[in-house]
């Protein structure tokens, strides 16, 4: 989980390390290539993306995803699926995919493998004796809107409302208290019209206070209003006309929670309205589009559906006593009339945007960005065209599966949500390590703790040489200062180690007997050592500072001495001193559990 307060630790050539720490409550950016900001986005970086077992929910189309925070501190979160299209037929049927903690070690751990359980199988009904099919659950369908909240006692309810099913488009709304299992018609013909892809959010802490915004109703008729409930979706109030569908209205936009801000006293609940849908009128050279028709029949829309990119931040106050002025809408960025094709490739709707409340993220992935890129939950300073700031998150290209290269939308409309690769963020709760789920037509897939183990890594040799160099007790830093950055394991109240943590040996600079012509190298700390490899010949070479940079055919040999040229981060140039193997090239210091290299220092 990210720290309102992160250290950044980057090296430039030649430089040494220097830990920079950021303003108490500043947001962080993704890091830049060679920096490292510790305790932030541990879902990207080199966590690598590894593919759950499939699942009988597998093929899907427009379907719902929602993640589930666990009932307790570092528990298993939790990955609802519900509905959409399979093999041509809409369902009901609800999964849930279990998502153990990692980065935890010790004390009740769960199983470390990904579950899945069938919440409640696919139900169309029973017909009675005079023809009247009864539903325990709601009716199959596509395009609705889903959304869970955590109640204050640890329990959280899910919410399906309105959608599109058989042909027709919906407006009740149904509740499940046990994740899915068993559900309430809390309203089965709700105030608003019918429509299809609304933004639904529930208020974390009070799951049954709801925002319904936007969607889209028969024939194509874009809608641009929005609703509140205060008892769990049986009664609902309109509210005044929102400022942003003075030009359009929107469907399938994001509508994600936003975390109470420092010191703020009021009572009035924050949610985002992130993008979304729109169909437009024009191509991108501004004449008339004729691409797709919406609504079918003799009427409906003519145009091309395209994504928004503007934010509206949502104050509901609903202690009010005019419910239809219940709510403040503020724009964030001041290009919000802008749209089309221009604008577009900053869009995002509710399949691929989400957001890390605790460090204040929004994390989506865009149309023309090979990975998801990461945005500050806040409203942009000074004059902005765009609403936000998009900054691409650091990731490992080589890890990457096709699913999550390939753009989210395609050129063709007609395609829309056909391909899209739903963002999901699990978040295990305080102490935990956050996961990105990416789950798409075929499958899931889930980001690892590689990064966490990185940060940690240099945490603690941040934590050794302060010791060496300044006398800053170990068990101080590993006790008081690294709870502050990191999410971390327990620790060994006999030894003051990390359970289940190997700590860096190269950080404790251990002395070794060094040939007397190294002496002068490594007193000024540029002498290392190979030490890992020894299974496989030695260690792999690359050209280049990237992991992805050419591998050279030759390894480095176990037990070579190199001259350290420059180091960056964990990657190491060197020159070959004594041993076998390619004279010069790039190394890694350490993979995930071991290291590769250690320093010499001569005896004495």
């Amino acid at each position: 989980m990210s720290s309102s307060t992160g250290g950044r630790t980057g090296r430039g050539p030649g430089r040494p390390m220097e830990p920079v720490v950021d303003a108490v409550g500043a947001w962080c950016a993704p890091p830049e290539e060679g920096e490292l900001r510790l305790g932030e986005h541990l879902w990207a970086g080199v966590a690598g993306l590894e593919e759950v077992s499939a699942s009988g929910f597998f093929p899907r189309l427009r379907y719902a995803a929602v993640a589930v925070p666990g009932p307790r501190r570092r528990s298993a979160s939790s990955l609802l699926l519900l509905g959409g299209v399979l093999d041509g037929f809409n369902r009901n049927d609800v999964w849930r995919l279990t998502i153990p903690c990692v980065g935890v070690f010790g004390g009740t751990h769960q199983d470390p493998v990904p579950r899945w359980t069938e919440m409640s199988p696919h139900d169309e009904g029973k017909v009675d004796g005079q023809g009247r099919r009864t539903l325990q659950k709601w009716r199959p369908r596509q395009d609705f809107g889903c959304c869970a909240a955590t109640s204050g006692r640890g329990g959280f309810l899910v919410y399906v409302a309105a959608g599109s099913s058989l042909g027709s488009l919906c407006n009740d709304v149904w509740a499940s208290e046990d994740g899915g299992a068993n559900w309430v018609c809390m309203c089965s013909c709700s105030p608003w019209e019918r429509r299809r892809a609304p933004a639904l959010c529930a208020v974390p802490g009070r799951p049954d206070h709801l925002l319904l915004a936007g969607g889209m109703a028969p024939y194509a008729e874009v809608c641009g209003d929005a609703w509140i409930s205060e008892d769990a979706g049986y009664s609902w109030s309109l509210l005044d006309s929102p400022p942003w569908s003075s030009s359009t209205g929107r469907y399938r936009s994001a509508l994600l929670p936003l975390p109470r801000e420092k010191g703020e006293a009021t009572c009035e609940d924050r949610m985002l309205l992130l993008g979304g849908c729109f169909i437009d009128g024009q191509d991108g050279s501004g004449t008339p589009s004729t691409a797709v028709r919406y609504g079918g029949g003799g009427g409906g829309t003519i145009g091309l559906e395209r994504l928004l990119h503007d934010a509206w931040e949502c104050r509901l106050d609903f202690a009010a006593a005019d419910k239809a002025r219940a709510a403040r809408w503020n724009a964030w960025g001041s290009d919000t009339e802008h749209r089309g094709a221009r604008l577009a490739k900053f869009g995002v709707e509710y399949a691929t945007g989400c957001i890390d409340g605790a460090g204040r993220t929004l994390i989506a992935q865009l149309p023309e960005r090979d990975f998801v890129s990461a945005a500050e939950a806040a409203p942009p300073q000074g004059s902005s065209e765009r609403a936000l700031s998009w900054m691409q998150a650091e990731f490992n290209r080589n890890e990457l599966p096709t699913v999550a290269q390939a753009a989210v939308r395609p050129t063709d409309p007609a395609k829309a949500g056909y391909t899209t690769t739903y963002v999901r963020l699990a978040d295990p709760g305080c102490g935990g390590v956050p996961r990105l789920v990416l789950t798409s037509l075929s499958g899931v897939w889930l980001s690892g703790d590689g990064e966490w183990r990185r940060h940690l890594r240099l945490a603690l040799l941040l934590g050794i040489r302060l010791e060496g160099s300044r006398g800053i007790p170990g068990d101080l830093w590993r006790g008081r200062v690294l709870p502050c950055l990191l999410p971390l394991p327990p620790i060994d109240p006999a030894t003051g180690s990390l359970l289940g943590f190997a700590q860096p040996r190269h950080c404790r600079l251990q002395a070794a007997p060094v040939p007397s012509r190294l002496i002068s190298l490594a007193e000024t700390g540029r002498l290392w050592e190979v030490v890992g490899g020894g299974d496989k010949g030695g260690i792999i070479v690359r050209e280049g500072r990237e992991i992805s940079s050419q591998k050279l055919v030759e390894r480095l040999c176990t037990g070579s001495l190199v001259k350290q040229e420059e180091l960056v981060g964990e990657r190491l140039r060197y020159v070959l001193l004594e041993g076998a193997g390619p004279p010069t090239g790039w190394v890694s210091l350490w993979l995930v559990d071991r290291d590769l290299l250690v320093q010499r220092l001569p005896t004495g």
